[in-house]
């Protein structure tokens, strides 16, 4: 069998780590220390691809709840001012939404609980060992090999196509950043919902996950620099403050995530010859998951055919020379 190697710390590692592990392959998860995008709403957006999460529920027998339809959200933006939505990412304007008992972020954390697997060092990658073709292994950042068959990148695109041994071209997705900051409050709000406002022209939305935590994300331009980002922040903690003055911040993370939000229509998995799998969180976590499903199953068949044709090869009598 094919050793299989996950790469990445977001939806699409831990949906793809989770459907491997539902189809009895056996899987080892290399979780980079680049940031990834947490949850940006309270309840995850009305896609196919939430039949999925309902799926690696029920077989590790997570108890979410029967989700509920709706658009739980909640505007505290000034119309007065130009719509802060025009030119925000897709993923981020949702018409219906299905939200569970806890929020969406609880719902991954405890998926994240039971989809641990023989966890590789949490290190940056250097690039690909790529013999003859074919995938031998990953390089570390610290310069050790880790021998793979397949490897399964679910990680930056900007990274992937700076390494060493990655086959060319890949498809790469067009992205922005984001600002994300994650608050504990001195006391409780207790809200099945998501929060839209604004700064300025710039739009921003968070959710309270559970109980005294909140989550906020601001998507960046291609232009805001250090400077501008400070700003944006002290300006949106303003704005927090003003939502819920009975709910003071008393401990906050500041969260940058260099590649958030894909930009232009969605676009799938792809596969190299070499071995190697490339997918994207890019477009939003139920997306993350319907494609994920879809690598694990055709990497399940793979590997159940290689095991077919390993077996008969095992089964062939073996055929003695003439002798002569």
């Amino acid at each position: 069998m094919k050793k299989i190697l996950v790469v990445g710390n977001g939806w699409s590692a831990l949906a793809v780590v989770g459907f491997l592990r539902q189809q009895h392959c056996e899987v080892s998860w290399i979780q980079t220390p680049s940031n990834y995008l947490l949850m940006t709403h309270y309840a995850l957006e009305s896609h196919s691809g939430v039949d999925s999460w309902l799926e690696l529920a029920e077989h590790f027998q997570l108890e979410w709840g029967i989700p509920q339809m709706g658009l739980f959200t909640r505007e505290y933006y000034q119309r007065a001012l130009r719509d802060p939505r025009i030119g925000a990412p897709a993923s981020m304007l949702r018409s219906t939404e299905q939200a569970f008992f806890s929020s969406a972020l609880e719902c991954e954390r405890s998926l994240r609980q039971v989809c641990s697997v023989s966890l590789e060092e949490s290190v940056p990658l250097a690039g690909l060992d790529i013999q003859d073709g074919h995938l031998r292994g990953v390089i570390l950042g610290s310069g050790t090999v880790i021998e793979a068959d397949l490897l399964i990148y679910a990680d930056s695109f900007k990274v992937l196509a700076g390494m060493q041994g990655v086959p060319k071209p890949l498809n790469m997705h067009p992205s922005i950043g984001a600002l994300q900051l994650v608050c504990q409050h001195e006391a409780q709000e207790l809200r099945r919902e998501t929060f839209m406002a604004q700064i300025g022209d710039d739009f921003f939305c968070g959710y309270f996950a559970a109980g005294n935590e909140s989550v906020w994300t601001l998507p960046l331009g291609e232009d805001d620099d250090n400077h501008q980002i400070s700003k944006k922040l002290r300006k949106m903690k303003q704005v927090i403050a003003k939502m819920f003055p009975n709910t003071p911040i008393f401990a906050e993370q500041v969260r940058l995530i260099d590649e958030a939000f894909g930009v232009g229509k969605p676009q799938k998995a792809f596969f190299r010859p070499q071995g190697l799998w490339v997918l994207s969180d890019l477009y939003g976590p139920a997306h993350a998951f319907l494609e994920a499903r879809s690598v694990a199953a055709a990497v399940s068949q793979a590997q159940t055919r290689e095991a077919h044709k390993q077996l008969a090869q095992m089964r062939q009598p073996e055929v003695s020379s003439p002798l002569s």
